[in-house]
């Protein structure tokens, strides 16, 4: 996709650029007469060009390319910027030589594409990013781990599965939500022991989590599946950024209760790891829909505007 929108943006600046070096005026975006009329394929790409490059870079920052090769998908958030550079070059440099003359609204164009693609380069690199964070970083990260099932958590260790994306507990699992309490650094971080059977165990490594689901230091958790008897499952925690927060709360916890957590692993708890993967996956992509949409609408009324102010100076003219 990035490789079609480059020829477009390429002719678009060549064609300023061959009347330059000709000494000649540039058709104008009206059609030469008394009786001027809009250049549709002018206005034709000033709204299309700029929401391909929106959906390209937010494609690009927001889904597997920046998870497979990340200095690619930066360098096509480059050459978007590139793009938007060499475009306000040449409507400068148009500008400056046919200043004072009527032709002067046609460099104001390729500005107004400069500008209409820097903003969809910044607001796809920025909506990709988000994207990519919040819902399909943990997707492809969780997904790329293995999968295990009839996990102890009363025998087994966090070190038996530190490369669990999904797991499995066993029957008798359960959340021992005397022991849940959170830790408060804005959000509250909330943990609670995964256990089986009764009575206390020697190590608790496994451990369910949430966010602002819980009441500090009042054993109370109201995170995930919680209250589903049918819960024996979890879903990685894959986000760096949240996993020392919970590790402060395991600390807590342990004061707190008295316990021993050696190795802890954290995971949001479910009945159906798969359909919560598959939620993560649905909210990208709607993510995605949804900003491609919002930004034509941006774009087609820029346009819109710009049309109008365009026309209104050259009838002035």
């Amino acid at each position: 996709a990035a490789s079609a929108v480059a020829p477009c943006i390429s002719s678009y600046i060549l064609r300023f650029q061959l009347h330059d070096m000709l000494g000649e005026k540039p058709s104008s975006l009206f059609m030469p007469g008394r009786r001027r009329r809009l250049n549709l394929v002018a206005i034709c790409l000033n709204l299309f060009l700029p929401w391909v490059v929106f959906v390209v870079v937010f494609i690009c920052m927001g889904f597997t390319m920046r998870f497979q090769m990340p200095p690619a998908a930066y360098a096509v958030v480059l050459v978007g910027l590139t793009a938007a550079v060499g475009l306000f070059g040449t409507a400068w440099s148009a500008s400056r030589r046919y200043e004072g003359q009527s032709s002067f609204q046609d460099p104001s164009w390729v500005a107004f594409m400069a500008i209409t693609i820097l903003c969809g380069t910044v607001l796809g690199a920025a909506g990709g990013s988000y994207c990519y964070q919040s819902y399909m970083s943990p997707y492809y990260s969780v997904s790329n781990l293995n999968v295990y099932s009839g996990i102890d958590p009363s025998a087994k260790t966090g070190l038996a599965v530190l490369d669990a994306g999904r797991a499995y507990f066993t029957t008798n699992a359960r959340l021992e939500l005397s022991k849940a309490l959170g830790f408060k650094n804005a959000d509250t971080y909330c943990v609670v022991p995964i256990t089986a059977g009764q009575g206390n165990q020697s190590n608790y490594d496994f451990w369910a989590v949430g966010i602002d689901c819980c009441k500090g230091e009042v054993p109370q958790f109201r995170c995930g599946e919680f209250d589903n008897p049918r819960a024996k499952a979890g879903l990685r925690l894959v986000r760096e950024e949240q996993r020392p927060f919970f590790r402060l709360a395991v600390q807590q916890a342990e004061a707190a209760h008295n316990i021993t957590a050696r190795f802890p692993t954290f995971f949001t708890w479910t009945a159906d790891p798969l359909n919560e993967l598959a939620r993560l996956h649905d909210e990208g992509m709607r993510l995605l829909t949804l900003s491609t949409f919002v930004f034509f609408l941006f774009n087609s009324a820029c346009v819109a505007v710009a049309t109008a102010l365009y026309t209104k100076l050259h009838h002035d003219d």
